[in-house]
């Protein structure tokens, strides 16, 4: 039996998230269904990370089981034949037995995409949140350093979440203007439910003078997420890539 590693992109608008649940259509369904007809037998997919509804992926690892003779590198095809439009795999290609696309993971790239114009573009709804107002990328970028390295980030989880622990490692949160759009770059070990939509949602508030960074730190500092901004919608985040 095979272990197989996929690349996939998926546009995360019209899914309840990545992972499997009653009542919802989520990647991991339509996955499980395209791969179990286009290889001729059950399978389970497994991934790298759970996402929210709305969330999309530039880079989303998964791995899965089979017996089928086709070669790790030429599933693609007819996998990529048997999958909706807005689910792609990139790569295939054989990995080690005791691969495990989330266990394995030593870190995330996960990308927020600011759409900083009056009015958004038609295009771009789906993938980048509409902010029209002013924004000082210098006091962002000066917060953001307050939000890297190994620390509690229970601030910066969505209230009611149950984890085993708040601590987390960011690698780097950087802030970077390529003409109407703004990005919000954030690298890490791993990640806490709605973390880095909050971590946007806050840069922002300090971006437009709502929110002063001693406040920010404080807050950070207590775990108080009443302290921080509102939670941005999913529409504008990314998870970029995976890194093993």
């Amino acid at each position: 039996m095979k272990n197989i590693k996929l690349i996939i992109d998926f546009d995360g608008t019209n899914y309840s998230g990545f992972q499997a649940q009653d009542n919802a259509h989520t990647v991991e369904d339509a996955l499980n269904a395209s791969i179990s007809k286009a290889l001729g037998e059950d399978i389970k997919v497994i991934g790298c990370s759970r996402t929210d509804k709305g969330v999309s992926a530039h880079g989303f690892v998964l791995n899965f089981k089979t017996e089928s003779v086709c070669p790790a590198e030429k599933m693609i095809y007819p996998i990529n034949d048997k999958l909706p439009d807005d689910i792609r795999v990139l790569k295939s290609e054989e990995a080690a037995d005791d691969f495990h696309a989330r266990f394995s993971s030593k870190g995330k790239y996960y990308r927020y995409t600011l759409e900083h114009r009056k009015f958004g573009r038609a295009t771009h709804r789906h993938f980048a949140y509409n902010f029209p107002y002013k924004l000082d990328l210098d006091l962002m970028r000066e917060a953001a350093k307050y939000m890297v390295g190994e620390k509690d980030y229970r601030a910066f989880m969505a209230i009611g979440s149950a984890v085993d622990t708040t601590v987390r490692t960011i690698h780097s949160v950087d802030i970077i203007r390529d003409g109407d759009f703004v990005y919000i770059d954030v690298k890490g070990r791993s990640f806490l439910y709605n973390m880095v939509r909050i971590m946007a949602g806050t840069l922002v508030f300090v971006g437009t003078g709502i929110l002063d960074i001693d406040s920010m730190a404080r807050a950070i500092e207590d775990g108080d997420r009443r302290g921080l901004a509102p939670t941005l919608p999913a529409k504008g985040l990314v998870l970029e890539e995976v890194y093993y």
